[in-house]
């Protein structure tokens, strides 16, 4: 018996200075190695990968032109009137004296624009209907008349209705 103790001592004995041999020391901290699978810790920060949205172009700055699919504003609308009578004029002679104005219609084309102008008989009205984009301009009518005949209800009619001039 006296064996067993001795033996189960001397176990004892070598199970404690093992486990104090691979204890640390006091006031140390254990190292960990990480192994190539391990998680990054969350203080890491992964460097972000771009979307499909990010990658695909620039976001538009905003004084950035419109794209050419947009409908054309008002003032492009009276621009590319005033274009399209200088341009292409329907009688020679005729001096444009005024800014556009460009009223939006209740049907389509989008666009009802007056230019005020003059020839050698007196003071005319350049018009034109049209829309679509400014790059592929949709036109329905151009035309000069008397400013005579262009009062309020005649602008209210081109407004609301496709009628010729």
């Amino acid at each position: 018996m006296n064996r067993i103790r001795s033996t189960a001592a001397a176990v004892a004995v070598a199970s404690v200075l093992l486990l104090a041999a691979c204890a640390p020391e006091p006031g140390s901290t254990p190292t960990v190695t990480p192994s190539e699978s391990a998680v990054p810790s969350p203080s890491a920060s992964p460097s972000p990968s771009p979307t499909a949205s990010e990658s695909s172009a620039p976001s538009p700055s905003p004084t950035a032109e419109p794209p050419v699919d947009t409908e054309m504003t008002a003032g492009q609308a009276g621009a590319l009137c005033v274009a399209k009578h200088r341009d292409e004029p329907i009688e020679e002679g005729i001096t444009q004296i005024g800014d556009p104005t460009a009223y939006e219609r209740y049907v389509e084309p989008h666009w009802f624009v007056t230019v005020p102008a003059e020839n050698e008989f007196g003071p005319l009205v350049q018009l034109c209907v049209l829309g679509g984009t400014v790059d592929a301009p949709v036109w329905q009518s151009v035309a000069n008349v008397s400013a005579d005949e262009v009062d309020d209800a005649y602008i209210e009619r081109q407004r609301s209705t496709n009628e010729e001039f």
